[in-house]
């Protein structure tokens, strides 16, 4: 089955981050270096000729190591290191012929985006390959809404840029803030992260937003959730109980059915987050298979939908 990852990789620095952080276990199990992702992208993308992926940096930025090799300081630009990771995981992949299958986003960080060159800097970024932008509110503690009137949004529109968004239950990353952004903004393609989060009003809207997504990344954590009837990590509120205790196809079902995502669902395998959270991706896609799903709208989830939502059709 080809496979679009559109909530593929993140690079994460081990060493920058354990000195960001402080914390050596789970620092340990978050790092993916470039050379793990080029491992792993490589033999994604050599199993199937039609198969995708993207990578993106490390959400949570290392505000102590904003320096260039030249010493120059960029502290002002946020995600400047994780966004030069990027890249040069790009350049890799460039170099064994497989970069033209790679999609990489950016890092942004909205609150700061009045600061002087920071636009500039990413208008940049984008000269040098096309790409995406990557917003994580709860890493920033920022909320969904401060998008709202971003320049950001406008670069996105000028060079065509689709924009990933985390969700989660946190009060920063609530899916319906981003409802309104994607209504004001109809020439960008946005797409919610992890599902979500099953909240009630983003999925009703969905369907009614033409640039509107959403990717079903950790998905197999997600639904293990949903049976487990643990409301402090999913929004159970309005999933019926006969349905949470039903298999997880006819759990897919309902969901898709109810809300009409047929043409809205993406796949993401969200890498390095898996080694804590959910599976790998091999378990992902896995777990898609294995769901009663009919192949016309399977092939729409993993790949088609994803064609449109990345603007390479």
């Amino acid at each position: 089955m080809r496979v679009i990852d559109v909530h593929g990789a993140h690079v994460v620095d081990f060493e920058r981050y354990h000195l960001d952080q402080g914390d050596t276990k789970r620092s340990r199990d978050l790092g993916y270096s470039i050379l793990d992702f080029v491992h792993d992208a490589e033999k994604f993308l050599r199993a199937d000729p039609q198969n995708r992926i993207t990578v993106l940096p490390n959400p949570f930025p290392i505000f102590e190591s904003f320096k260039h090799s030249s010493g120059r300081d960029f502290d002002i630009y946020p995600y400047f290191y994780e966004n030069t990771q990027v890249l040069q995981a790009l350049t890799f992949m460039d170099k064994i012929g497989l970069g033209e299958r790679v999609f990489p986003f950016f890092g942004i960080s909205p609150g700061d985006a009045e600061l002087k060159g920071y636009a500039d800097y990413l208008r940049a970024l984008v000269k040098k390959t096309r790409g995406g932008l990557k917003f994580h509110p709860l890493a920033l503690n920022m909320p969904i809404s401060s998008l709202s009137d971003s320049p950001f949004l406008d670069l996105a529109k000028d060079q065509r840029m689709p924009v990933l968004v985390h969700t989660g239950r946190d009060k920063y990353s609530d899916s319906r803030q981003l409802v309104p952004i994607a209504r004001e903004n109809r020439a960008v393609n946005f797409c919610a992260a992890h599902f979500g989060y099953f909240r009630r009003e983003f999925l009703e809207a969905v369907s009614g937003v033409p640039n509107l997504f959403l990717d079903t990344s950790i998905l197999s954590a997600l639904f293990a959730e949903i049976k487990e009837g643990n409301p402090k990590h999913v929004n159970l509120a309005d999933i019926p109980e006969s349905v949470r205790t039903s298999s997880n196809s006819e759990i897919f079902g309902w969901l898709v059915d109810t809300y009409g995502l047929e043409d809205k669902l993406l796949f993401g395998s969200d890498m390095k987050w898996t080694r804590t959270v959910g599976s790998s991706r091999g378990g992902e896609i896995k777990f898609a298979e294995d769901l009663k799903y009919t192949k016309e709208k399977k092939n729409k989830w993993m790949y088609s939908n994803a064609l449109r939502f990345l603007g390479i059709e």
